[in-house]
């Protein structure tokens, strides 16, 4: 049996071994977590923005209402509120925010009043699909994760609904 002095050397040796190791892992873990987090919250607000749109009473929506919406059920992930392109849809600007939810509608405000004026009987509904999409650039905070997966993950959730009116 090796004396007391060299088991604590080893054992010392060992953790120093495997420490990095699981402090990445640990630090993995969460971002992982994270990005889950706001996967949630983006697929959140893009359905109950969807379903704000399609409702009867909310026929008549504009993108910017929408948008509105989508950022009111977003919990606490943070959007762009910059954004106030009315009543036209809006692009992602070409070097977007990391950390930030963006949204867009399609059809946009446009299409969807033309949709509907195409119904001239009264008592006729027009249902057509509408989607709205919510795209979050997530980075992670640990710079091991960020090298290793790149310094911008893009989260995307899609909701598509028939309109109800």
């Amino acid at each position: 049996m090796p004396p007391p002095d060299r088991r604590r050397a080893q054992a010392l040796v060992e953790f120093s071994l495997l420490a990095p190791l699981f402090f990445v892992l640990l630090f993995a873990l969460a971002d992982f977590g994270r990005a889950i987090y706001f996967y949630v919250g983006i697929a959140h607000g893009a359905r109950e923005a969807a379903r704000f749109a399609v409702v009867r009473e909310n026929g008549g929506s504009t993108d910017v209402t929408l948008r509105q919406q989508a950022r009111l059920d977003l919990f606490s992930v943070p959007s762009d509120t910059t954004i106030s392109c009315s009543p036209d849809l809006c692009a992602i600007p070409a070097s977007p925010q990391t950390n930030l939810a963006y949204t867009q509608v399609s059809p946009s405000y446009d299409q969807r009043l033309a949709l509907q004026s195409n119904v001239a009987t009264p008592g006729v509904t027009t249902h057509y699909p509408l989607t709205v999409t919510l795209t979050f650039y997530f980075q992670p905070i640990t710079p091991i994760i960020s090298q290793l997966v790149g310094n911008r993950i893009t989260l995307t959730a899609q909701t598509t609904m028939i309109t109800e009116y």
